[in-house]
């Protein structure tokens, strides 16, 4: 969605908006400077610090952290409001990736009581709202626990960027099988110990 508003952006090249984000805070070029001889994308910041850190939006996008992605993103928008863009769920993904990366059992959690105060996306709570098989009370309580607030936000936006439905589909399918049949099978042989 990102690069693709962007390239129907009249106002917008693609440089402008990334030079507005690094001139914003002197620490985000140091800290693409600090990648250089560390990172996989070691070889173009250092071309593009040489050509006075010109990058453009789909070159930087490569180099950033997630994080600095997300406040990036979030610049755009502000700058270049958009009724189609997920800046609201970006901190809840970013959650459950890093939580992934490093490897954090998240299913733990599921259970765990929760003694904080969760911001509850409202256009989440109003799309799982539709859900007629799962009752008010059940879903009140469900989407209290943080891990499964921000799951159910992943699929949100998985099913309204994914533009193939083949692609779609074939990640829905996954899903069903990681919950019905992995969790079953590893619910059994767990029983069995």
């Amino acid at each position: 969605m990102f690069l693709y508003d962007l390239t129907q952006n009249s106002d917008e090249d693609g440089y402008n908006i990334v030079k507005e984000y690094l001139d914003s805070d002197y620490m985000r070029i140091k800290t693409l400077h600090d990648k250089i001889g560390k990172s996989a994308t070691s070889d173009l910041i250092k071309k593009r610090q040489e050509e006075d850190d010109s990058y453009a939006l789909w070159e930087i996008v490569e180099v950033l952290s997630f994080g600095h992605f997300i406040d990036l993103y979030q610049l755009y928008y502000q700058k270049y409001p958009s009724k189609e863009h997920f800046s609201s769920y970006l901190w809840s993904l970013k959650f459950l990736r890093n939580a992934a990366a490093h490897n954090n059992c998240l299913l733990n959690s599921l259970k765990a009581p929760y003694n904080i105060t969760l911001h509850k996306n409202r256009d989440i709570q109003f799309q799982v709202s539709k859900i007629k098989s799962i009752s008010e009370k059940s879903r009140n309580t469900w989407m209290q626990n943080p891990v499964i607030h921000d799951f159910v936000i992943l699929i949100y936006v998985y099913l309204n960027i994914v533009k193939s439905e083949g692609i779609k589909q074939n990640g829905i399918r996954q899903l069903k099988w990681l919950f019905k049949e992995k969790h079953l099978a590893t619910k059994n042989t767990l029983a069995k110990i």
